[in-house]
């Protein structure tokens, strides 16, 4: 599994990403593209989750949240991984031939924001991710 973060007192910002399962491109596909967008926005709303900016690559996904000490970042990449993962194989049954029941692999990566420069930098690529990798 990823790296812990530490818990904290206060509110906290990350820069996470984490992988499908197997590194499989997934989301080359606009239809699995499309489904785990709706996911991914219908997980935030359902769970009232800070998330400044958020993109799906063919092979991961990149997400700027925020926590809060009721709220830490393994519970909350939980909902989203286990939420998004149901969304999608349920309604994308297919993929399960070569995914399992796993969209996901185990654990993630988080970088701590600790300024307003690097959350800038942050929102700048996440938002141009997609692009910069030729996918737009």
């Amino acid at each position: 599994m990823g790296q812990t973060a530490q818990q904290r007192a206060g509110p906290a910002m990350y820069h996470v990403n984490f992988h499908t399962y197997r590194n499989r491109p997934v989301f080359e596909s606009a239809e699995y593209l499309s489904l785990a967008e709706t996911a991914f926005a219908d997980v935030l709303t359902h769970w009232a989750i800070p998330c400044v900016a958020w993109t799906i690559m063919p092979t991961h996904v990149h997400l700027m949240v925020v926590t809060f000490p009721d709220q830490q970042l393994g519970k909350i990449l939980n909902l989203i991984k286990g939420r998004t993962s149901r969304g999608v194989l349920d309604v994308a049954p297919e993929l399960r031939g070569d995914l399992g029941n796993h969209l996901w692999q185990e654990g993630y990566h988080w970088v701590l924001i600790k300024d307003q420069r690097q959350c800038a930098n942050t929102i700048r690529y996440i938002r141009e991710n997609r692009r910069q990798g030729g996918l737009e």
